[in-house]
């Protein structure tokens, strides 16, 4: 069961909710562990989980390995992940998409959110190691964190995140 303080806005999380904050937590300790500044807002409704040295907002994603049927008798294992709502390509933001394997090990993509403008769903159709898709560039790319880091401070995006977390409409600062 998790701690009432990870609850955030909601009486009880449903199981969806806990597997996500299992990600999220996971997350929050690759990036520390990185030497990057975390705050995790622990909202089921604001449209960012984590965000690093206060102006880079990350969503999480997390998602078990299923068989997916490619012919007939022919499995091959997939992960997918839901894309909706979260920040527009406009505000620069990484989503961390971590495939979670048979083993109960973690493989994340870290993806720039311009990668996955317009896009609803994500889907990793092979093993991650070798997946081929469009975002398999960003396997194990933490790197791209900084990059995104220098891009959100030279469009100056320093923000408050409480305010952004607490607006109904979500509404965007405008880029220099």
């Amino acid at each position: 069961m998790m701690p009432r303080e990870a609850w955030a806005n909601s009486r009880r999380p449903g199981k969806e909710q806990r597997f996500g904050l299992i990600g999220e937590r996971w997350a929050m300790e690759q990036l520390e562990s990185r030497g990057y500044r975390v705050r995790w807002l622990k909202d089921f409704q604001a449209p960012f989980d984590l965000v690093v040295n206060d102006i880079l907002p990350i969503e999480v994603k997390i998602a078990h390995m299923k068989m997916r049927r490619v012919k007939r008798r022919q499995y091959r294992p997939a992960w997918a992940f839901r894309l909706q709502g979260g920040l527009p390509p406009e505000v620069e933001h990484i989503v961390i998409a971590i495939c979670v394997e048979e083993d109960g090990s973690h493989t994340p993509f870290i993806i720039p959110g311009v990668w996955l403008a317009g896009k609803v769903r994500l889907v990793i159709t092979s093993p991650p190691d070798t997946y081929s898709g469009y975002v398999s560039p960003g396997l194990r790319r933490w790197e791209l964190v900084d990059e995104a880091l220098a891009r959100a401070a030279r469009y100056n995006l320093s923000y408050s995140v409480a305010l952004l977390a607490q607006q109904a409409p979500f509404a965007f600062p405008e880029m220099m």
